[in-house]
Formats: structure tokens, C-alpha cells, sequence
């Protein structure tokens, strides 16, 4: 009898201590990730990428990967927004990205290039 309920207190801790790993496994964060690319396709590599809370106006920063790709991980849900920059490219900003737990968004980017100032000199009639 004493060593079925040594057995039980064991399988009853085991079970305890799993379901709590469990537990702390989940997350409440979710992740924004995506591609940056040029007008024809091609990955742009060192983009400048900056994620802003807008609830906590807290910001993250990252620089795209040689594939062109960024990753924000363990995002707080709340709303975002979302710049790039990258050298001779227009400046890209999304407004009011939706962050909810359990929905990762997958936000990928074609950069349109930027536009060349010219300057004249002024015009004098002869």
C-alpha cells in the first residue's frame, strides 16, 4: 500500500511539473517579419528597418539580412509602425500594424527607388 502511494505522489508530481513547462512555453508575443526588395525583385541587404509602438512609443531597430530579410520577435500585441530605409530608395512607413497574439505578420516591402533631385542654375538672357 505504501508503494502505490509513493507511486501516485510521482506520477502526480510529473504530471504537475510538465504541465507547468507547458505553461511557460506559451507566449503572449507575436512577430512581424518580411522581405525588402527593389522594383525588380532583387533583395535589398542593410535596410535600415524601425518598428514603433504606438502605445509605448518604445522602438526597435534591425537591418535587413543579405537575403533582404527582417525579423521582430517577441512583440507585444498593440499597434505599430513600421519604416524602412535603405541608401538611393524612397522611405517606406506602414501605419497602424495590428499586433495580436497568435497571428504573426508576414509584411514584405518593394522599395521604389528614389526620386534625383536636379537643380538648375539660374537663366540670364544674353
Amino acid at each position: 500500500m505504501r508503494n502505490i502511494a509513493w507511486t501516485l505522489a510521482a506520477c502526480l508530481f510529473c504530471v504537475c511539473s510538465l504541465t507547468i513547462t507547458t505553461l511557460r512555453a506559451q507566449s503572449n508575443n507575436a512577430s512581424i517579419t518580411g522581405e525588402i526588395t527593389d522594383p525588380n525583385g532583387a533583395v535589398i541587404q542593410g535596410a535600415k528597418v524601425t518598428l514603433i509602438s504606438k502605445d509605448t512609443k518604445q522602438t526597435s531597430n534591425y537591418v535587413s539580412d543579405g537575403n533582404g530579410y527582417y525579423s521582430f520577435r517577441n512583440v507585444l500585441p498593440g499597434t505599430y509602425q513600421l519604416s524602412i530605409t535603405a541608401s538611393g530608395f524612397a522611405q517606406y512607413t506602414q501605419e497602424s500594424i495590428l499586433v495580436r497574439v497568435g497571428y504573426p505578420i508576414r509584411q514584405d516591402v518593394q522599395l521604389k527607388l528614389q526620386a534625383t533631385a536636379q537643380t538648375s542654375r539660374p537663366m540670364f538672357p544674353r
